[in-house]
Formats: structure tokens, C-alpha cells, sequence
């Protein structure tokens, strides 16, 4: 892996950042049994497991897919570009709002979890399904 452009690293990481907020909110506003006090809290939990593996995993892959198009040399530039993003700033504000509110402990190595899988592989499946293809412009 070469050295990384900046304007790459730029592009891939508001991109991940721009499409995880978007696509957790979407999720969020989606999902009635979120915010429905009488939901029963596993299922409460798994929603938001959810909610947030995909919107990390969403986030990456338009991270990866942004960073190749801005000139990223390689696909593991690519990658890391991509997944940087939410995974560093998710992890440390999950980390945040769990300490202020007192989250248990299990509902936060949860959340750290999805953010710490869904990104990487977002970014790894957009890699390995465009960048591999060979598209023009696309990092190799």
C-alpha cells in the first residue's frame, strides 16, 4: 500500500461519516419499535445492534467507494479510508454517551461491536465486489 492522497482520505472519511449518520437516522425514524417504551428491551437492543451495524456497514462502503474515486492508489487504502471514519469517531462518541448515560456494560460492548464489524466490512464488501471488478477509476 502506497501513500494515501489526502484529498482521498478527505473524501472517504466525510463520506462515511455523511452516509453512517444518514442511514443510522433513517433506520432510526424507520423502526417505530425504537422509541416504543413498551417494546421489550432485548428486542429494543437488537434493533439498535442492528441500526447500527448497518449504518456503520453503509458508511464504509461509501468510504471506500469515495476514497477510490478521489484517487486512493490501492484497495487497502481504500479500505482504511473507508472504514476509518465511523469506526474512530462512532467508537469514541458510543464510548461518550455511554459513560454520561450510564449504559450497561453489555449494551455497550454491543454497539462498540457493530460499529467496530459493520464498518470494515461495509467498506470490504464494496472492495471487494467494485474495486476487484476492475471499474474505471477504481483503486487495484
Amino acid at each position: 500500500m502506497g501513500p494515501l492522497p489526502a484529498a482521498a482520505v478527505v473524501r472517504g472519511v466525510v463520506a462515511s461519516l455523511a452516509v453512517a449518520f444518514v442511514a443510522s437516522l433513517v433506520l432510526l425514524l424507520t423502526l417505530p419499535e425504537l422509541v416504543d417504551s413498551r417494546a421489550p428491551e432485548v428486542v429494543r437492543a437488537i434493533l439498535v445492534a442492528l441500526v447500527t451495524f448497518l449504518g456503520m456497514a453503509a458508511g464504509g462502503a461509501a468510504g471506500a467507494w469515495q476514497a477510490a474515486a478521489g484517487g486512493a492508489s490501492s484497495r487497502a487504502g481504500a479500505l482504511l479510508a473507508g472504514a476509518a471514519g465511523p469506526v474512530v469517531v462512532y467508537g469514541v462518541v458510543s464510548v461518550a454517551v455511554g459513560v454520561s448515560y450510564s449504559v450497561s456494560l453489555g449494551d455497550a460492548l454491543l454497539e462498540i461491536t457493530m460499529i467496530l464489524g459493520g464498518a470494515p466490512l461495509g467498506a470490504w464488501l464494496f472492495a471487494r465486489r467494485r474495486l476487484e471488478a476492475g471499474e474505471p477509476g477504481a483503486a487495484q
